[in-house]
């Protein structure tokens, strides 16, 4: 649901994008964007009810939860990466330095 909910945010925010996000955190994300991730995940997760045994304002809600936690995740990796001066998440080696 995550990955499909950030297929969503890209395609969606490459094709409608206008209006920032945070651009002071990552100047590519906007508003139209976080709404397609966010629309994304919630209607993956409410076809994920086709094989889960679930009702479907349950599978509604965890779309909506798991879709904004995803922003919020995103939104930390970016202040991280902006911290470290790194493009790549692949790159952040966290090591003991006592």
């Amino acid at each position: 649901m995550v990955k499909l909910g950030d297929a969503g945010a890209y395609f969606i925010g490459k094709k409608f994008g206008r209006t920032p996000f945070i651009p002071h955190i990552s100047p590519k994300k906007t508003w139209e964007g976080a709404w397609g991730q966010l629309a994304t995940s919630v209607v993956v997760s409410c076809l994920s009810r086709l094989y889960l045994p679930a009702a479907f304002h349950d599978l509604l809600i965890l779309g909506v939860v798991l879709g904004v936690m995803a922003q919020v995740g995103d939104c930390v990796e970016s202040i991280v990466k902006r911290n470290l001066e790194t493009k790549d998440s692949g790159l952040i080696c966290f090591t003991d330095s006592s």
